[in-house]
């Protein structure tokens, strides 16, 4: 193998990798947040129920739910686990499978760059705002928008990246769909 090929080899692969440990980290935090989230609303309810005022609970679980949401979204952009792939698995051709896969990372590419664009003006004019009862700054829930984003961009520009040099997995979402009458049958 000439070094050429050698490096465009390795170069989508270690991406691949980067973003293998960086989905690891997101689904920590993915969990964690769902987590606390939980245990905050189950808190609330028990809180409610013993007549007591409020502790706050609510405003955990909203942090906890931007969080989850925002962080989740660009974990959901690297499991390929989003509507756009599902759709993709019914159909036949893999070249147009290829093309619609690629038009619809583009979009998400956009999309994120859009979306960080206002998450991150959002997130400037909060600075030094915090929730009524606990004090949380606001700029954490809304700082997960422009997380959420940049999570986004580099998800789909990664899995860009590897469906242009070719190593792009042929991606079901998780969902095993046969494609053809020969994957059901077995032949």
């Amino acid at each position: 193998m000439s070094t050429d090929t050698a490096s465009r080899t390795r170069g989508p692969s270690r991406l691949y990798a980067a973003e293998d440990a960086l989905a690891r980290v997101e689904k920590v935090i993915v969990v964690v947040a769902m987590a606390v989230m939980f245990i905050a609303g189950v808190a609330q309810v028990a809180v409610r129920l013993g007549g007591v005022r409020s502790l706050g609970t609510d405003e955990v679980v909203t942090l906890s739910m931007a969080v989850l949401v925002f962080v989740g979204a660009g974990l959901i952009v690297r499991t390929t686990d989003h509507i756009a792939i599902e759709v993709l698995q019914y159909l036949p051709d893999p070249r147009m499978r290829r093309v619609l896969r690629g038009i619809g990372l583009i979009a998400l590419v956009v999309f994120g760059f859009v979306f960080g664009y206002y998450a991150w003006d959002f997130t400037s004019t909060v600075t030094g705002e915090r929730t009524l009862q606990l004090g949380i700054p606001v700029v954490v829930s809304a700082g997960a928008m422009v997380i959420g984003s940049v999570l986004i961009v580099v998800h789909a520009a990664g899995a860009l990246v590897r469906l242009v040099m070719g190593e792009d997995q042929d991606h079901d979402g998780g969902m095993n769909v046969p494609r053809s009458e020969g994957e059901v049958s077995g032949r």
